[in-house]
C-alpha cells in the first residue's frame, strides 16, 4: 500500500483509533471520535467567517481600485485640458 498525503494521514489515525478502541474500549474510542467531529464542526465555521470576510475584502479592493483608475483618469484629463489651455502656440514653436 503506498498513500501520500490526506489519505495516509487518514490511515494513520484510522489504526490509531483501532488501537485505542481495542486498548480501552469503544467509549473511549468514541469520545474521541466525538471531540474530532466537534473540532471539525468548529473549524468549518471559522472558515465560513473567514471566507465572508476574503469575499468582503475582495470587493472592497475593487471598489477602491474602480475609484483610483477614475481618479487617475479625471486628473490626467484634468492636468491636459489646464496645460493644453495654458500653452500658446508661441511656447510650442520657440521650444
Amino acid at each position: 500500500m503506498d498513500l501520500e498525503g490526506n489519505e495516509k494521514k487518514v490511515f494513520i489515525f484510522e489504526r490509531k483509533l483501532d488501537k485505542e478502541c481495542y486498548t480501552y474500549g469503544w467509549g473511549r474510542g468514541l469520545r474521541c471520535a466525538t471531540n474530532l467531529y466537534r473540532d471539525n464542526l468548529s473549524l468549518e465555521e471559522d472558515n465560513e467567517i473567514l471566507h465572508n470576510k476574503l469575499d468582503k475584502y475582495k470587493k472592497e479592493i475593487e471598489r477602491l481600485q474602480s475609484i483610483i483608475s477614475k481618479g487617475v483618469d479625471e486628473m490626467s484629463e484634468n492636468l491636459l485640458s489646464v496645460s493644453m489651455s495654458t500653452v500658446t502656440s508661441n511656447d510650442i514653436l520657440e521650444k
